[in-house]
């Protein structure tokens, strides 16, 4: 059993059930394929809040008790923390990750704010000694790069 972390798209695919468009429904699909997969594997399973807060924003308000109880029953919400804080710094002050950020800025037209809380999750997911980050976010996973084990959740056949 291993210690999994979710990034934002996934959970909201997996559990909200809606992809950006019709077309692109597999997402959902394969979402909820990874959830029972993990389920049925036993592993613990880490949604950081910053996370949380990502997925209500789209949420009618009405709607936010009743998704954060359900997601609370299925996994365990993890916050941002003093060791997080820790984990942020060290991370912030690598060399290398230094200059991943600038060239997600510059090439992948990643936002310093996106960055911020993609470095945020990164270092939620360390703090709470997670094994693997589950991310579709391609500038997160590269981020992650020599911090983190990081998988997308699609099959490399559908990506």
């Amino acid at each position: 059993m291993s210690t999994v972390c979710l990034d934002t798209q996934i959970i909201y695919w997996g559990l909200v059930g809606r992809a950006p468009s019709a077309k692109q429904h597999h997402l959902v699909d394969h979402a909820q394929a990874l959830f029972r997969q993990l389920d049925a594997e036993g592993h613990r399973v880490l949604v950081p809040t910053i996370v949380v807060g990502e997925l209500l924003v789209p949420l009618p308000e009405a709607e936010r008790a009743f998704f954060l109880e359900e997601i609370s029953k299925a996994w365990m919400l993890v916050g941002y923390n003093v060791q997080a804080a820790l984990w942020f710094a060290r991370i912030r002050g690598d060399k290398m990750t230094e200059k991943r950020l600038r060239t997600l800025q510059k090439e992948a037209h990643a936002t310093r704010k996106e960055l911020v809380a993609d470095v945020m999750i990164l270092a939620t997911a360390l703090a709470h000694h997670a094994d693997i980050l589950y991310s579709h976010d391609a500038k997160l996973r590269h981020l992650a790069t020599d911090w983190l084990e990081t998988k997308d959740f699609l099959p490399p056949s559908t990506r």
